[in-house]
C-alpha cells in the first residue's frame, strides 16, 4: 500500500479527472482564476481573495479549466486509509467557496499552503515535515468541513468500508466475523445478502481493483503490487486477474495505456518554488494582557542590564572595536562590560603596555570592567597568580584602589567536561583571591562560568569542594548553551536542544543545585550566553534572536542576579576575523556597526523602567507615575527539527522559514484599567521580518555573502536598520485603555503610552 495518505499536483489548462471512490479531491486555485465543474453537482470559480478552494467528494468526475495565466493545486486523499487511520469510520466531507468567510475556511487555506510548501522539500527531514503538515490538514478538515460518520444500519456500507480500508491485510471470514460481533455462518450470509456478492469475491474485486490501477499507473514490480495489494503470493494474483481479465500480469500492462510519468513534474517544482516566494498565510492566536494603573509597581531587578560581553581584551586594540564599543555605550546603558584577559601573555614590557592600553581605553571613557580570567590547566597557578598581581599592581596604581574596587573578577573553566580537577582550580581561586584581598575588592571574585550538565552534577562537584575547602563565594556562575555537557562511554558530548527555554531550564537545574548543596540559589549569575553552540550561525543575524533575546529575558526575570549576552560586537568575536558583510556571529553590531535585530531587543528592553505592573513570558511593562507606560513584547517562534539535526554552519538564511514549526501571528490585547480621563498617545516601535532586519534587507538586496558592499550601500542599510514607528490616539472616558497589537513571526515590539492632557 501507498505509504502517503495525500498526494499533491499542480494542473495547467484544462484538465478532466476521472471518479473515484478511493480519493477525495481537494481543489486550490493557486494562481489565477480556475472553473471546476464537479458532475452531477455545482460549478465554481476559484480564485485568491474570493473562494479558491473546493472539495470533490469521492465518486465524483470533475473537468478543471484553468486560465492560461492560472495554476491549480490538487490534493489526492485516499479514502481507504483514512478511513483506517479513523478505525474503519465512514467519513463525510465537504467544502466550498461559499464558506469563505469562515475562520475555519482561512485556516484550511493555510493548513493547504503549508502542505504545499514542504512537498517541495528535500533532505532527511522533508518526509517528517510533510507527515506533520498533513496531519494538521486532515485535522482541520474534518474539524471544520465534514465528520466521521458511524451509521449502525448500514451494515452493508460498513462491511465496505472496513474490506476497502483493509485488503491489504490477510483478512479472513473469521476475523471479520470477530470484527461485527457474529458468528462466521451469520456473516458469510449477512455479507452476501447487504453487499451483493461473497465476502472473498468482494475482497478479491477490490485488490484487483487496486492491483491493476497500479499496473497502469506504477513501475513497481508485480510481486510487489501483489503483496502490497494483500495477495499472499504473485499465483495468487496471476491467477484472480486471469479469471478476472483473461490475461497475466505483463499483458494487461502491454495491453492498457501507460499513465507512468515519463519525467519529473517539472511544473510542481515552479509552482513549489513560487509559492515558497510567497508570504504564509499566517496563523492567528491572541494573547489577553490586563494591566491596572492602581496596582503595586513592583522594583524591578533588570538583571540583563548590569553585564555585556565585550570580547578580548585585546580585541580593543582596534580602532573599530573602540569606536563601536563607544557608541554601543552610548546608546546602550549596561553596568559592566565583560572582557577576557589572559594574564599569563602579559609578561614583559610590551605585553603589560598592551594590556594597560586597553583598559585606558576602557576606564578613561567610563566603561566599568568585569575581567574574565580563563583556568587553564597546564598553566602552573603560583606563575599566573604572580603575572595577574603583577598587572593588578600596575592597574591600580594607575588608576586608583577605588576605581578597581569597582570592577569584577571572574574565574572560568572553559567546556566544564567530566574531567575538571577542582583542587587544581581553586588554589589558581584561592592565589587570585588572596591577590585580590590586598586591594579590598575579594568579594568580586566569582567562578566557575561552567556549562552544566544535563543533571548539573558537574556544578555540584565545584560546589561541594567549595564548601570542603570553605571558600566564601560571592556569585557562582554559569554559562548557557542551547546544549548541555554529557558523558557517555567514555567521551565528552554535547546534547543540542532545540527548546526557546533552555536557559531558564537549566538556571532552575542549577538553583536547585544549589539549595541541595547548601548554598544560597540566589548567589547564581548568568556569566555568559548565547543562542548558539558556534560562533557563527545565521540566526544571530535574524529578528529570530531578537525575539529569543526578550523571550530569554522575561523567562528568566527573577532568578539571576545577572543576564551576560555573550557577545556585543561582531568584530570582537574570535579575534574580529571576519570576512563577510554578514557573518552570523553573535555580536549585536555587524562588521560595519550596523544594528542587527537583536541590538534592538535591548534598545527596548533599556526603556523598561523600575516600576515593573505587568510581566509574563511574552510581554513585560512598566509605568511612571505621570501615567506613562512602557510595554515590550515580542512573538519568538518555535524551532524544529530541521534547525536541531543541521550544523549550524550549514544553516540557509534564504531557508529561514523551515526552520521553525509554523510561522504564525499574535495577536496582544491591551486593558489598561483604571486610567486618568483624557487623551494618551500610544508609540510602537517594531522590528520584523519585513521591516528593520538588516539580514533581511542584505538578502533582498543579494549583499548577504558580500565581502565589501559600497558606502553607498553600507549607508542604506544602516537607514533600512531602524525600528518602524506607528502613532495612535486614544481618548479614555470610561477608566480603560483598550488596544490591540498584531505581532508577525519573530517580531519584538515596543510601546510608549503617553498621557498627552
Amino acid at each position: 500500500m501507498d505509504a502517503r495518505l495525500t498526494t499533491c499536483r499542480y494542473a495547467h489548462g484544462n484538465k478532466r479527472i476521472a471518479a473515484s471512490r478511493w480519493n477525495v479531491l481537494v481543489v486550490y486555485a493557486l494562481r489565477g482564476l480556475t472553473r471546476l465543474r464537479i458532475q452531477n453537482g455545482p460549478i465554481y470559480e476559484l480564485e485568491r481573495g474570493r473562494g479558491s478552494l473546493a472539495l470533490v467528494p469521492e465518486n465524483h468526475a470533475c473537468s478543471l479549466e484553468v486560465d492560461s495565466s492560472g495554476v491549480a493545486a490538487l490534493l489526492h486523499i485516499d479514502v481507504r486509509m483514512l478511513r483506517k487511520r479513523l478505525h474503519d469510520r465512514n467519513v463525510s466531507l465537504s467544502c466550498e467557496p461559499s464558506q469563505r468567510h469562515l475562520a475555519s475556511y482561512t485556516e484550511l487555506r493555510r493548513r493547504f499552503e503549508a502542505l504545499l510548501r514542504v512537498s517541495a522539500e528535500t533532505g532527511d527531514f522533508a518526509d517528517f515535515h510533510y507527515d506533520v503538515a498533513e496531519l494538521a490538514l486532515i485535522n482541520c478538515l474534518l474539524d471544520g468541513f465534514g465528520g466521521v460518520t458511524t451509521d449502525e444500519e448500514d451494515r452493508a456500507g460498513a462491511f465496505r468500508a472496513y474490506v476497502d480500508a483493509h485488503f491489504d491485510e490477510p483478512l479472513s471470514l473469521t476475523q471479520m466475523a470477530r470484527r461485527f460481533g457474529l458468528s462466521t455462518e451469520h456473516f458469510a450470509k449477512v455479507f452476501k445478502a447487504e453487499v451483493g456478492k461473497t465476502f472473498h469475491a468482494y475482497l478479491t474485486d477490490v485488490r484487483l481493483e487496486v492491483a491493476t490501477e497500479r499496473l497502469r499507473s506504477t513501475d513497481y514490480t508485480v510481486t510487489r503490487i501483489a503483496l502490497e495489494c494483500g495477495f499472499p503470493n504473485v499465483a495468487s494474483f496471476n491467477q484472480a486477474l486471469k479469471a478476472a481479465y483473461c490475461m497475466t500480469p505483463k499483458q494487461y500492462r502491454t495491453t492498457h495505456e501507460r499513465t507512468v510519468p515519463s519525467a519529473p513534474d517539472v511544473h510542481a517544482r515552479k509552482e513549489a518554488e513560487l509559492l515558497a516566494s510567497r508570504p504564509l498565510a499566517p496563523k492567528h492566536d491572541s494573547w489577553e494582557i490586563m494591566i491596572d494603573a492602581h496596582a503595586r509597581k513592583e522594583v524591578l531587578h533588570a538583571s540583563w542590564r548590569e553585564l555585556i560581553g565585550l570580547g578580548t581584551v585585546e580585541s580593543l586594540a582596534d580602532s573599530r572595536v573602540r569606536e563601536q564599543a563607544l557608541w554601543l555605550k552610548e546608546h546602550l546603558s549596561f553596568e559592566r562590560w565583560r572582557v577576557g584577559c589572559d594574564f599569563a601573555q602579559c609578561e614583559g614590557a610590551q605585553g603589560l603596555y598592551d594590556l594597560i592600553d586597553c583598559f585606558d581605553f576602557l576606564v578613561g571613557n567610563g566603561f566599568v570592567p568585569h575581567v574574565l580570567v580563563e583556568y587553564v590547566p597546564e598553566n602552573d597557578p603560583q606563575a599566573y597568580e604572580s603575572a595577574f598581581g603583577d598587572a593588578l599592581r600596575r592597574l591600580a596604581n594607575r588608576y586608583g584602589v577605588q576605581t578597581i574596587r569597582a570592577w569584577r573578577f571572574e574565574l572560568i573553566v572553559r567546556g566544564g567536561g567530566s574531567d575538571v580537577v577542582w583542587g587544581m582550580y581553586f588554589e589558581l581561586f584561592s592565589r587570585i583571591g588572596k591577590t585580590l584581598d590586598e586591594y579590598g575588592c575579594a568579594e568580586g571574585l566569582m567562578g566557575p562560568g561552567l556549562r552544566c550538565d544535563q543533571t548539573c552534577d558537574n556544578l555540584r562537584a565545584f560546589l561541594r569542594e567549595a564548601r570542603r575547602r570553605h571558600v566564601r563565594l560571592g556569585a557562582v556562575s554559569i554559562a548557557c548553551r542551547p546544549a548541555a555537557p554529557a558523558h557517555e562511554d567514555g567521551k565528552d558530548l554535547l546534547v543540542r536542544t532545540a527548546d526557546r527555554y533552555y536557559l531558564r531550564n537549566q538556571v532552575m537545574l542549577a538553583r536547585e543545585a544549589l539549595e541541595q548543596e547548601g548554598f544560597d540559589p540566589n548567589l547564581l549569575v548568568v556569566g555568559g550566553w548565547r543562542d548558539s553552540l558556534e560562533t557563527s550561525n545565521i540566526m544571530n543575524d535574524s529578528c529570530y534572536e531578537a525575539a529569543s533575546i526578550m523571550q530569554t529575558v522575561l523567562s528568566s526575570l527573577g532568578l539571576v542576579q545577572s543576564l551576560c549576552y555573550n557577545d556585543a560586537l561582531d568584530l570582537s568575536v574570535d579575534g574580529g576575523a571576519l570576512s563577510a558583510f554578514l557573518s552570523g556571529r553573535s555580536g549585536i553590531l555587524n562588521r560595519d556597526g550596523i544594528p542587527k535585530p537583536s541590538y534592538y531587543a535591548f534598545d527596548f528592553l533599556a526603556h523598561i523602567g523600575s516600576g515593573l505592573v505587568f510581566c509574563d513570558e511574552r510581554c513585560m511593562a512598566s509605568a511612571n507615575d505621570a501615567d506613562n507606560y512602557q510595554i515590550v513584547c515580542h512573538n519568538c517562534e518555535r524551532l524544529n527539527a530541521a534547525y536541531l539535526t543541521t550544523p549550524e554552519k550549514q544553516l540557509d538564511y534564504q531557508q529561514m522559514n523551515s526552520y521553525f514549526d509554523e510561522p504564525s501571528e499574535r495577536t496582544l490585547r491591551f486593558e489598561l484599567r483604571n486610567m486618568r480621563p483624557g487623551t494618551y498617545l500610544v508609540k510602537t516601535r517594531f522590528v520584523n521580518d519585513a521591516g528593520g532586519s538588516v539580514g533581511n534587507e542584505a538578502l533582498r538586496m543579494r549583499l548577504w555573502c558580500m565581502d565589501e558592499p559600497s558606502r553607498s550601500e553600507v549607508e542604506h542599510l544602516k537607514a533600512y536598520a531602524q525600528p518602524q514607528l506607528v502613532l495612535e490616539r486614544y481618548v479614555v472616558n470610561d477608566g480603560t485603555l483598550a488596544f490591540e497589537r498584531t505581532l508577525q513571526s519573530n517580531e519584538i515590539a515596543y510601546l510608549h503610552v503617553i498621557y498627552l492632557y
